[in-house]
């Protein structure tokens, strides 16, 4: 039925109307006609055109989300074909459907952000997703654009100006960096999910948002930097450190992060670094791991044994990537468990409750234990396969 309705719709060129056609498209995907929804998009992606109404295009995008990945897969290239055909008009009317239809361009460029207030079902979808990042993009380049056409009033503020700007971009960008790594998952989190459908949902999302993050920390120089040091999630450094490879230079100033006092930048430096030892086991990743373990090894206060402690994972994990390690890191451990002695079990217990986020549990004395038979355990096994 879906095949034939296609055939007599598109019989020949005069007889088929864009408009009333992207209609058709859009009454089936209200429906939850799969199968007519699927041919009827092959179909208008086979045919040539000069013009697409993008805002029906966009009205189409909150009812294709709820159906199938074949669909999806289909549509998207519709969407992607309409964009190609008028950029702006398909970035804003689809901002307009999604997110608030009084939206103007200007609101876009000037603010890309409200973006983000693009719906959750909307933004779980690989489609919605796709589109979100295509949008973003678009607004982030008409943003500079706008930003460099704009003159200073007087030639001896222009670089005044310059800095100005530079400062605006890379707050903005941080941000939308923060955003978008809400919308990713830890891998973690991927192995509990209740179907294998869903798990490769989740990791398509994820890839295609650490694609785009790889991308714009290449073309946003220090930008990386700058959202290492306002941290954001230890659950999230391992899929950021798997997923975006120009993350790389984050050894360089790892070091730089452990010389603060927040125990916070302390812990996220240690976490990054134990997977870019994982990810990247080269000289320079082993130099940055060899400076932490050096400045760790020279604390000597209850904030150090509550860093240990709360590091345990991570060290392990560089203990791993680095075998030669594994002796200072060992010596850390032996040290940090005889300067326990001196410390209140309960208060320490409770400072490691309110630094971990409420996470921890156990004994301190035993989960050095547990880390310390890890790493000799592993440097046994390397002694029995060699």
């Amino acid at each position: 039925e879906a095949k034939a309705h296609v055939s007599k719709l598109g019989k020949n060129s005069e007889e088929f109307d864009v408009r009333e056609y992207l209609q058709q498209i859009m009454d089936s995907l209200e429906r939850g006609d799969e199968s007519r929804s699927y041919y009827l998009i092959r179909n208008m992606l086979k045919r040539r055109h000069e013009f697409i109404p993008s805002e029906i295009v966009a009205q189409c995008v909150p009812h294709v989300v709820k159906h199938g990945f074949r669909v999806q897969g289909r549509f998207i290239l519709l969407w992607e074909k309409s964009a190609a055909l008028n950029p702006q008009q398909t970035w804003l009317n689809t901002a307009r459907t999604l997110v608030n239809p009084k939206l103007t361009e200007d609101d876009l460029w000037a603010n890309p952000l409200q973006l983000f207030q693009i719906p959750e079902h909307i933004t779980k979808s690989s489609l919605g997703v796709k589109i979100l990042l295509h949008i973003l993009k678009g607004y982030l380049s008409l943003c500079k654009a706008r930003l460099d056409e704009r003159d200073p009033p007087h030639a001896n503020k222009a670089k005044e100006h310059a800095e100005n700007k530079n400062f605006y971009l890379t707050l903005q960008n941080s941000a939308i960096v923060q955003l978008l790594l809400d919308l990713t998952s830890n891998p973690k989190s991927r192995q509990t999910d209740t179907t294998a459908i869903e798990a490769d949902h989740v990791y398509e999302n994820s890839a295609l948002i650490y694609n785009f993050l790889h991308d714009f920390f290449i073309n946003n120089d220090g930008l990386s930097k700058l959202v290492c040091w306002q941290t954001f999630k230890l659950d999230q450094i391992e899929g950021v450190v798997n997923g975006v490879p120009s993350l790389h230079v984050a050894c360089k100033f790892t070091s730089n992060m452990l010389q603060q006092p927040s125990i916070q930048k302390q812990l996220f430096a240690v976490c990054l670094l134990s997977y870019l030892a994982v990810q990247y086991p080269i000289q320079q990743t082993l130099q940055a791991c060899n400076e932490m373990l050096q400045w760790a090894i020279s604390q000597t206060s209850q904030l150090s044994t509550l860093w240990t402690l709360l590091s345990l994972e991570s060290l392990v994990r560089i203990s791993k990537a680095f075998p030669p390690l594994a002796d200072p890191i060992t010596r850390l451990l032996v040290i940090q468990k005889k300067l326990m002695f001196k410390y209140d079990a309960d208060s320490i217990k409770h400072k490691l409750k309110v630094h971990s986020g409420d996470n921890w549990s156990g004994n301190p004395m035993h989960k050095i234990d547990q880390a310390f038979q890890k790493i000799t355990t592993d440097i046994l096994t390397r002694m029995k396969g060699s």
